[in-house]
């Protein structure tokens, strides 16, 4: 039978599952259904943009609650079942104040994202010039505290690696791993390494699903 430590533990692990297929579904749908129409790039004729609000509002809505909001819920059960995984100390207190940091951020801008939307499609029945000015507004604030920004996530995966427990290879990967794509998140801030944020993403994608195996299949201490 499962100790108490064991269940939380194990909880997190399938946050960070959750986590991890929220990248992943953020990623793909991009890739399939908004990447010919260029949506969310301000370089991009906002007819465009318009476009793709009006004609996939469902799926646009149903994108932003599960890249933002439903990962957000799952970041958060993650850091609470990780805590036992963690060595105690200033560094794993600062690792939890920016996870729930970036908690906050994510589902903050998930609601953003799905108020403001339908306000442009709104708007630009009728005055489609203030419409165009809210929809870059609408995306500055996103890409300022969501997905344009990984300052925040790449720091708390940083402090998370520099606290995680673990002696056997497949742990060390783990460490190495998050302190890597840690490194890449933050130094996406820079204008010159923009790029380097969809390797962030696709490494949270691995980091995420492999720790929530390794969680999952916690049996009272995180080592081999």
């Amino acid at each position: 039978m499962m100790t108490t430590k064991e269940q939380k533990v194990a909880v997190g692990g399938y946050c960070s599952t959750i986590a991890g297929l929220c990248f992943l579904f953020g990623i793909g749908v991009y890739v399939r259904f908004f990447l010919d129409h260029q949506y969310g790039d301000i370089s991009a004729p906002f007819d465009s943009q318009l476009r793709v609000l009006s004609e996939h509002s469902l799926l646009l809505n149903a994108w932003y609650f599960i890249i933002y909001i439903v990962f957000g819920l799952a970041l958060l059960g993650f850091q609470i079942g990780v805590q036992p995984l963690q060595k105690t100390g200033g560094v794993r207190q600062a690792s939890a104040v920016l996870g729930y940091f970036w908690m906050a951020l994510t589902i903050a801008t998930g609601m953003l994202a799905n108020v403001a939307g339908p306000m442009v499609v709104q708007l630009a029945s009728h005055d489609r010039e203030a419409a165009s000015f809210l929809w870059y507004a609408m995306q500055m604030v996103i890409e300022g505290i969501g997905g344009g920004n990984e300052l925040v996530g790449g720091l708390w995966m940083i402090t998370l690696a520099l606290t995680l427990r673990g002696v056997s290879a497949f742990e060390q990967g783990l460490r190495v791993l998050a302190f890597a794509v840690g490194m890449m998140g933050v130094l996406s801030c820079a204008p010159s390494l923009v790029e380097l944020g969809g390797i962030f993403g696709v490494g949270c994608i691995i980091w995420f699903l492999a720790m929530g195996i390794r969680m999952i299949r916690f049996r009272g201490r995180f080592s081999a």
